[in-house]
């Protein structure tokens, strides 16, 4: 930033001030008066009243005080938003113009802010440099490691107004809260089909190009969603497994109680079929003796058929019924 030198030419179109303590060139006076007043001064007497905080300029520990007092001075003339500093409005009016001066050398990405753009690198980088004192977890911005540790703490600070139901990150609150209202913001450019996710659109998309990121270890199957290979899973984990329940009745087997229940259902349905089904016959045998005029001695027997709709219904059966229907 500055020359060591007396007479520096690294500013040779401007005006230079030199420090006369250690000989450094500064093409701005308050650059030079600044350097002083850190590098030389031994009273750095400004000092914030509420937390003592100790400053080299007073306007330095003026606008600090404005994070204590709340107090924001400086307002967008479009929005009516206020700042506590100066530079802040700046950066601020730049969202309203569309204004991206700070761009990526990598990707060409252009940012509105400095700030925003160097947490940008850290995904070329890789760099993590805020470190959960917990579980060690890094993170490449100080506001996602403040979510991190509600995990921790288990602080849920927000809280839907309809259910009531809290949250410890406000994405998830905003998340939630299109349940209620049925606010589906994303939607697929294929077949617009709306999603109240954007994760959500991502897996369907997948449906539309084929993508299927999620292969199973154990058949190399590939699955377009994570849950739907989970499931998968499961199922050679049940075909690997013994199955001990078996049907008293044909002897299936089954991997799950509630699983054998069902099928034994479709044996009562079975036996009430064939008992309303089957005929009903009654038969009368009436042995009658002729008596001497009757030379062969032969004994008449009659049958008598009784139509089943003519009769009611036995009672033993209509119990029968009773327990079918009770169990299914």
């Amino acid at each position: 930033m500055y020359s060591m030198q007396g007479t520096s030419t690294n500013y040779p179109l401007g005006r230079q001030f030199t420090c006369e303590t250690c000989g450094a060139v500064f093409p701005l006076y308050d650059q030079m008066k600044r350097h002083k007043q850190q590098t030389h001064s031994d009273n750095k007497t400004y000092s914030c009243s509420y937390c003592h905080k100790v400053f080299a300029q007073v306007s330095s520990m003026r606008s600090h005080e404005r994070c204590h007092t709340g107090e924001r001075p400086y307002t967008c003339l479009t929005c009516s938003r206020g700042f506590s500093q100066k530079g802040n409005l700046k950066h601020h009016m730049m969202t309203h113009t569309g204004e991206k001066p700070f761009k990526c050398p990598l990707c060409w990405k252009s940012f509105s802010q400095r700030g925003n753009l160097k947490h940008h690198q850290r995904c070329h980088t890789g760099d993590k440099p805020y470190t959960c004192v917990t579980c060690h977890k890094s993170f490449s911005q100080i506001a996602s490691l403040k979510n991190h540790h509600r995990v921790h703490s288990g602080e849920k600070p927000f809280t839907c107004e309809t259910c009531h139901k809290s949250f410890s990150q406000k994405g998830n609150l905003k998340i939630h809260e299109r349940s209620h209202t049925g606010d589906k913001p994303y939607s697929c450019d294929v077949c617009q089909k709306a999603f109240s996710q954007i994760s959500n659109l991502k897996i369907h998309k997948m449906s539309h190009d084929g993508q299927k990121p999620f292969s199973c270890p154990i058949c190399a199957r590939g699955f377009s969603q994570k849950g739907n290979l989970k499931t998968h899973i499961r199922n050679h984990e049940n075909n690997n497994r013994k199955m001990p329940l078996s049907c008293d009745v044909c002897g299936k087997e089954f991997v799950h109680k509630s699983l054998l229940k069902c099928h034994e259902k479709t044996h009562l349905v079975e036996r009430m079929n064939a008992i309303n089904v089957a005929p009903h016959h009654t038969q009368h045998n009436v042995t009658s003796n002729n008596g001497p005029n009757n030379n062969n001695n032969t004994s008449h027997t009659t049958t008598t058929t009784t139509n089943p709709h003519h009769q009611h219904q036995p009672h033993n059966q209509n119990i029968m019924r009773g327990i079918v229907y009770k169990q299914l």
